[in-house]
């Protein structure tokens, strides 16, 4: 009777206590697959491209910054791709050889080199701005640009290609213009301005108010503010008849 009494005992025992193991059961099973998430599935992993012997080539640079670059460069390359594209199978991406510069100027280390990617055909400027103060260099801090001219060597490239800068102003393509603008004086502005399908625009901001219905000398004044900022156009190297040029007034 004894040996029954106690296996009573045990069976109420276990009774009363498992349901209190329930909870750090699944507390134990919710840690585990947290862990298998983190370890198996990283969105990051497929948002960042392999930049070959970047680690070498590349100095001064903690890991984070590194990554950021990996990751700017995987957008742009999907901007420009065809078609769905694996970028974790991209596996020739090279540093162009002599492209690699880096200098500090005001508390801020400016990293740049070219990547030439054989398998798409495709280039990009990589630029990185590092503040050595540990603050924030600004949200245009990592870029992946399209390039021009001499450094072009896949040139069927260079009339298709687009960028994070000519994306977000609307272009229809990357054009070297954006890289000198915006432009100020005292008496005038130059911007991107509204693109069409076909055509990069340009915006020319006078600091005057609008001549219209004014004297001669105000509209004669506006002429030449305008002939000016034109003629700066041309001397930054691009010809004004290659863009839709728009003129709007500060006042």
């Amino acid at each position: 009777m004894k040996s029954i009494k106690n296996t009573k005992e045990n069976i109420h025992e276990k009774t009363v206590k498992e349901p209190f193991l329930i909870p750090y059961a699944i507390a134990v099973l919710l840690v585990m697959i947290s862990i298998t998430v983190l370890l198996f599935y990283r969105p990051d992993r497929m948002d960042m491209v392999k930049i070959n012997d970047i680690n070498n080539v590349v100095e001064n640079l903690p890991k984070i910054e590194i990554n950021q670059i990996r990751a700017e460069l995987a957008n742009v390359i999907k901007e420009n791709a065809e078609g769905n594209i694996r970028i974790s199978r991209i596996n020739d991406i090279n540093i162009r050889g002599n492209s690699y510069r880096q200098n500090v100027e005001d508390g801020v280390q400016t990293t740049s080199f070219i990547v030439d990617i054989e398998s798409l055909r495709q280039s990009f400027r990589i630029v990185n701005l590092y503040s050595l103060d540990g603050e924030n260099s600004g949200d245009y801090r990592n870029l992946a640009n399209c390039i021009f001219g001499n450094y072009v060597i896949f040139s069927e490239f260079e009339f298709v290609c687009q960028d994070r800068i000519s994306l977000e102003n609307g272009m229809p393509w990357a054009d070297p213009i954006q890289y000198v603008l915006p432009y100020s004086t005292t008496f005038y502005g130059i911007r991107i301005g509204n693109s069409i399908p076909d055509k990069v625009g340009v915006n020319i901001v006078l600091n005057i108010a609008d001549p219209e219905g004014t004297n001669e000398t105000m509209m004669l004044r506006a002429e030449q503010i305008k002939r000016e900022a034109l003629d700066k156009i041309r001397e930054l190297g691009f010809n004004p008849d290659d863009y839709i040029i728009e003129f709007s007034w500060r006042f």
